[in-house]
């Protein structure tokens, strides 16, 4: 048995810390410093990261809602 209220509140925690996650990392790749300093690897991965993050905040967000 599965305690849906207690699902949609640890589904809802990870989804804020998601959120959060991503507002830092578009502040960080809006930063023209951040962008022209860091070696082109680093804004690669950073860019990567926030795709994989923002699929996850997508999959999540659409798991909560079905609940």
């Amino acid at each position: 048995d599965v305690d849906l209220d207690k699902l949609r509140d640890v589904l809802a925690r990870r989804l804020d810390k998601l959120v959060k996650g991503l507002e830092g990392l578009d502040k960080k790749l809006s930063n023209q410093g951040f962008l022209t300093r860091a070696d082109p690897e680093i804004v690669a991965g950073e860019r990567a990261r926030r795709e994989e993050l923002a699929l996850e905040r997508d999959l999540l967000a659409r798991n909560l809602e079905g609940l």
